[in-house]
């Protein structure tokens, strides 16, 4: 775990993000009030020129849509919310299937996951031994779930532990929990007071402003180490380089004071 005074950041992602909502953020420059401040004893310069370089999609989960038919003929897709339940959306166009085999992860046994015209999703016993054991699913917050069955009830669960970029990572052990009601790339609660806003050097998506960044190792989904950049006080996710060793190299170089 690293603390950052400085990280050269994409000017050109950042607008990116920007454009599409996902992570509004900005630099102390020129024209800000805490300029001569921010410059005085820093590597602006040499941070400014890496912002010109620096550049790299951003890591994306996409996972097929998953549709089932109910006994009327509606067409329903599975998905996840944020918090973790299963949710089913109506819609046309696509095709649904009848039902889905799981496996039950308590018992072992095949079970027939399928769609009731409420939208609810119930499960029974089959004979059918050809079984998946989960349904991938992304869910609201931006996460890769599963949904499955359990003890013959349908729940879903989190398939990897992979940092997304405009939510949480591992959020600190801080009481009251910060919270993110707006959803993937809000800001999140609680925030700072405005004088600590006024002074800091970057502000992030998150809302906070922060003179320094936080970096975890993770692996994605596909078993890979990579580095997450996180706000140090509540852990939003503002990037993910992959892999982890990029952070000390050309075009990703962190800078140490």
């Amino acid at each position: 775990m690293l603390f950052l005074r400085r990280i050269a950041v994409d000017v050109r992602w950042r607008d990116r993000s920007l454009q599409r909502g996902l992570l509004p953020g900005r630099r102390h420059g020129a024209g800000s009030k805490n300029h001569s401040e921010h410059h005085a004893g820093c590597r602006c310069a040499a941070i400014d020129r890496l912002l010109s370089y620096v550049d790299g999609p951003d890591i994306m989960i996409t996972v097929p849509n998953v549709y089932l038919v109910d006994a009327d003929g509606q067409v329903w897709q599975l998905g996840a919310s944020g918090v973790g339940a299963y949710t089913t959306t109506p819609v046309s166009g696509p095709t649904g299937l009848s039902g889905i085999v799981l496996t039950d992860l308590a018992s072992n046994l095949p079970r027939l996951l399928t769609v009731l015209p409420d939208g609810a999703l119930e499960n029974a016993a089959t004979t059918t031994q050809t079984a998946q054991q989960n349904i991938p699913v992304i869910a609201t917050s931006g996460a890769l779930m599963g949904i499955v069955i359990l003890n013959s009830a349908v729940t879903v669960i989190r398939l990897c532990d992979e940092p997304i970029v405009g939510t949480f990572f591992h959020p600190p052990g801080y009481l009251p929990p910060f919270t993110q009601p707006g959803g993937l790339g809000t800001q999140t609660f609680p925030q700072q007071d405005s004088g600590s806003l006024a002074t800091s050097q970057w502000i992030l998506g998150c809302g906070h402003g922060v003179g320094s960044f936080e970096i975890q190792s993770a692996s994605d989904c596909k078993g890979n180490q990579v580095a997450a950049l996180l706000c140090p006080l509540c852990h939003f996710c503002v990037r993910v380089f992959s892999p982890f060793q990029s952070i000390y190299s050309y075009p990703n170089e962190v800078l140490f004071p």
